[in-house]
This record gives structure tokens, C-alpha cells and sequence, in this order.
């Protein structure tokens, strides 16, 4: 997702938010139904308070679903791409998350 869209949120959450929404990271933001952009905001909020509570006690963080990871939560591979311009890695599930075109 665009980060003049989607900024504010650090990566390692983008991602793992959307993975939580099952909603894929290269999805067209008008082509999102409203139902899934407030499951998405709602994640969001969710999972930037697990993460900074695992920071908190932990000093790390090991929840995640597809960040850096090879299989997401659900078994499925996670595919890894780099995007051009930022440089900024997407981790998402082809399997859970749907692209919206």
C-alpha cells in the first residue's frame, strides 16, 4: 500500500496488519470494501499495541505472522518483494490476502 495512503504505520505493522485483515499489500486503496478498511484500521490499532507491549517486556518483537518469515501463521508461503521506489519489503500470504484490482 502507498504510503502517502497508508503512512504513519511502520512496515513490520503495514504488514502484519494486513496479513490479520487478509488484505493483499499491492490492493487498489478504491477498490477496498469499507467493511475491510475499518477490519484493517482495526488491526492496525491491535497489533501496534501487541507489538510495543512485546518491546516493552520482551525487548523484542516475535509475533509475527509474515514479517521476515519463510511460512505466515496460517502454514501458507509468504512471498517477499521489494518495492522500486521506497525499497520497502512486502511480506504477504497469496493464499489469505486478497487482491483488490
Amino acid at each position: 500500500m502507498d504510503q502517502k495512503i497508508f503512512s504513519g504505520v511502520g512496515n513490520k505493522i503495514r504488514n502484519e496488519a494486513l496479513y490479520r485483515a487478509g488484505i493483499h499489500p499491492l490492493s487498489m486503496i478504491g477498490k477496498i470494501p469499507a467493511a475491510k478498511i475499518t477490519k484493517l484500521v482495526n488491526e492496525v490499532v491491535k497489533y501496534a499495541k501487541l507489538f510495543n507491549k512485546e518491546l516493552d517486556t520482551k525487548g523484542k518483537n516475535t509475533s509475527f505472522a509474515v514479517y521476515q518469515q519463510t511460512y505466515a501463521a496460517d502454514g501458507s508461503e509468504v512471498t517477499m518483494k521489494v518495492l522500486p521506489k521506497s525499497k520497502r519489503k512486502l511480506f504477504y500470504s497469496e493464499h489469505k490476502q486478497k487482491l483488490y484490482e
